[in-house]
């Protein structure tokens, strides 16, 4: 009945099939599901490597693998929220003595006389 010589298909050339049936469907919607398997696979085996090549899977990188291979890529870091500045703030303000929040106040008090002044 078949050739009993056809070697079995690769994982990766199975994927690749699956893509190209995949795209085939979807450019003969006119055609009913049997027909579409039938003339999609007549049609795959008559590709050239280069062409299935084309619907290899190709696996996806991730950032985390990329550190591993070059440990000098780092994954940016993330800004901050301004709740969270705002606890880190209140926590440094609690530890300062009386003094430092005295120097802080009078900046702050000079800043809000020159803003004053320019309105």
């Amino acid at each position: 009945m078949g050739d009993p010589h056809v070697k079995p298909y690769s994982k990766a050339e199975a994927k690749a099939l699956k893509k190209f049936m995949r795209i085939y469907k979807k450019t003969r919607a006119n055609m009913d599901d049997e027909e579409v398997k039938r003339t999609g696979e007549n049609a795959w085996g008559k590709l050239t490597p280069h062409q299935k090549k084309i619907f290899e899977v190709r696996p996806r990188v991730t950032i985390r693998n990329q550190d591993k291979r070059n440990p000098t890529v780092r994954a940016s870091k993330t800004v901050p929220s301004p709740k969270m500045s705002l606890q880190k703030a209140a926590r440094s303000w609690s530890k300062l003595t009386k003094q430092e929040k005295d120097q802080f106040r009078k900046v702050a008090a000079t800043r809000k006389q020159k803003v004053a002044e320019d309105l």
